[in-house]
């Protein structure tokens, strides 16, 4: 009699790993991105009421949206009720994830607008704190060119902290940044823009106030409370390397001038933004021949990826307003500014120079390539090149035709890199010529 074998046990399946969890989100929808941007908006407003005019929509529908995207993540992101709004541990960390993932998007979409030659969406642009009453700095005329050059464009325009301002423009929540020069990152690039004094305040009712004999070093102020900015920055720079003890700090210019009104502390103030309390007689600066700084301040864009055609724009009204005040002699006097727009000064006749030649060294470039196409098969060629250098006497580049010293030959994917090459260099410049024009119309504009 045959023995059958025993059937074989059926598979015993593995439990799941502690680590192993089913994705509750599965396909990001337009839906989701909606839910996420309405989240968003309802943290940043501090609760759901006071986000319903921010979004424009009841606060009936701005609670359903919340319970939907909680649904959708399986997660409670946020308490509400009688004691007020507050974000859970998840609902934190679900906001700072959406910050990257709609920056991402507003990436795209502008890189889509370059695509198609035209500058719309939303620029969004952060600001170190109390810029606005510097008279160097024409960010309102740099503002107003854009704006003219670029009608489409949704300008959003922060206050941050030095720090801030950085993270945000190396994640892409901002696009163009301004701040006091401090450090650089290889992830950033920067321009020069404006400078600021900065001076050593006290307030009304601190010994120093009205005193008949201020301090004539730094030794003589280091037994008297600062306060200073609780952030990598100038500021923190100097009170390190001048041994100040910080007693106080804050987190903005108004935190420290707040200080300073205090008596109690000694700070460092913008002398434009300090001049309105010493006009009222409640601050006074000290000693400034000694205790004072400068402040360079810089813009910022990250370098990869490459920013948009509108943060470019934008850039590029800022410095261009800046050298043309800079260059008619006068930068804190906005009369100066409109002679030299009105009068054709130099900054813009450097501009067209630099397009006019570039066009021309394009062209060179052109007819060379298609020159040693033309003689590939002539026996004992040497290859046209084109060599530019700057041309002093006109900011613009001068370009020379010359022969290769070996007879190597023509490559013919050598000759169409460069062939493109060139017909990208020559629509640049012409855009270059075409901006400047915009630019003067929009200066003109503003002056008019």
């Amino acid at each position: 009699m045959q023995v059958k074998d025993p059937a074989p046990p059926p598979p015993i399946s593995a439990p799941a790993g502690p680590g192993k969890h089913r994705a509750v989100l599965g396909q990001l929808s337009d839906m989701d991105l909606r839910l996420l941007q309405v989240f968003k908006s309802v943290v940043e407003c501090g609760g759901m009421s006071a986000a319903e005019l921010e979004l424009n929509i009841g606060t009936s529908t701005v609670s359903r949206h919340i319970k939907d995207l909680e649904a959708r993540l399986g997660l409670t992101l946020c308490r509400r009720g009688r004691a007020g709004f507050a974000l859970t541990a998840e609902g934190q960390r679900v906001y700072d994830e959406p910050l990257r993932l709609l920056a991402s998007v507003r990436s795209f979409r502008d890189s889509v607008d370059d695509i198609h030659s035209r500058m719309g969406g939303q620029l969004a642009v952060a600001v170190f704190d109390k810029t606005a009453s510097n008279p160097a700095a024409r960010i309102g005329e740099a503002i107003a060119a854009f704006t003219a050059q670029a009608p489409d464009v949704q300008l959003q325009l922060h206050v941050g902290s030095i720090n801030a301002i950085e993270r945000g423009v190396i994640d892409g929540s901002y696009q163009v940044g301004i701040i006091p020069a401090h450090r650089s990152s290889q992830s950033l690039a920067y321009a020069d823009l404006f400078g600021e004094t900065m001076l050593l305040y006290c307030g009304a009712g601190h010994p120093l106030f009205g005193a008949s004999s201020p301090p004539a070093d730094w030794h003589a102020v280091r037994g008297y409370q600062f306060a200073g900015l609780g952030y990598h920055s100038p500021n923190m720079e100097l009170s390190h390397q001048a041994r100040l003890q910080r007693a106080a700090t804050g987190f903005d210019q108004e935190s420290i001038a707040t200080l300073i009104l205090s008596g109690r502390f000694l700070g460092f103030l913008p002398d434009h933004y300090a001049e309105a309390f010493e006009r009222q007689g409640r601050m006074q600066a000290v000693n400034p021949s000694l205790f004072h700084y400068h402040c360079q301040f810089v813009s910022l864009m990250r370098r990869s990826p490459a920013p948009a055609r509108a943060a470019q724009a934008f850039a590029q009204c800022l410095e261009a307003g800046l050298r043309l005040a800079s260059d008619c002699g006068e930068a804190d006097n906005s009369p100066s500014l409109q002679h030299c727009v009105t009068s054709g000064a130099a900054p813009m006749a450097s501009i067209s120079s630099i397009g006019s030649s570039g066009l021309q060294a394009a062209q060179l470039r052109l007819d060379a390539s298609a020159n040693n196409v033309a003689n590939m098969n002539t026996p004992g060629y040497r290859r046209e090149v084109v060599a530019q250098e700057e041309a002093a006497e006109s900011a613009g580049v001068r370009a020379t035709v010359q022969r290769e010293q070996d007879a190597k030959g023509v490559a013919l994917e050598q000759e169409a890199v460069e062939q493109m090459s060139a017909t990208y260099a020559f629509k640049a410049n012409l855009q270059t010529i075409k901006t400047q024009d915009e630019m003067m119309g929009s200066l003109l504009d503003v002056k008019a």
